[in-house]
């Protein structure tokens, strides 16, 4: 009983001290100028061809903060495993990549990057994402510990539908 008691008061420290940060990175390279790369990742309507996240209809009540497709300004409301909320475009260019923001259904923000490094047609793709969880409040430093995980999974698997997606456009 003693050992079953330090644990929990070792977990429950641990909960206020670990940070609740989290950042993950992936990247891949794709045969493709960036210019062809970029104007599939901006635009917002074709992301549920290529992104594991699944477009969805906003619940009743939800305002959309975004007005267009693609480009800055844009958003697409999304409904994952885990999680639903809004990504909104903040800047989008070939040069400077794809920036957005994630604002989660149960309040959690994170912020998003796609950058192109072009190599003469061959382009390296680098797809960050990092955030805050703030609730349950001692659970969230272990939920962040696994973030790499579970969004890097996500980001990975989203680098690889994209590298699709840009092919099947080629041909």
């Amino acid at each position: 009983m003693k050992t079953f008691l330090i644990v929990i008061i070792l977990f429950v420290l641990g909960g206020f001290i670990l940070p609740n940060d989290y950042s993950t990175s992936k990247n891949l390279r794709i045969t493709a100028p960036a210019s062809d790369i970029h104007s599939i990742v901006e635009s917002m309507d074709t992301w549920e061809q290529w992104t594991v996240w699944e477009q969805a209809n906003p619940p009743a009540g939800l305002e959309d903060p975004g007005q267009m497709q693609s480009g800055a300004g844009s958003s697409l409301y999304f409904e994952g495993r885990m999680l639903s909320g809004w990504f909104v475009i903040k800047s989008s260019s070939v040069s400077e990549g794809f920036y957005y923001d994630v604002m989660a259904a149960d309040g959690s923000k994170a912020k998003g990057a796609v950058t192109y490094l072009d190599n003469g047609g061959v382009t390296n793709v680098n797809w960050t994402m990092a955030g805050n969880i703030e609730n349950p409040i001692i659970i969230a430093p272990y939920l962040a510990l696994l973030m790499d995980f579970i969004v890097g999974s996500a980001l990975n698997q989203n680098l690889v539908n994209l590298k699709e997606q840009v092919k099947r456009g080629k041909s």
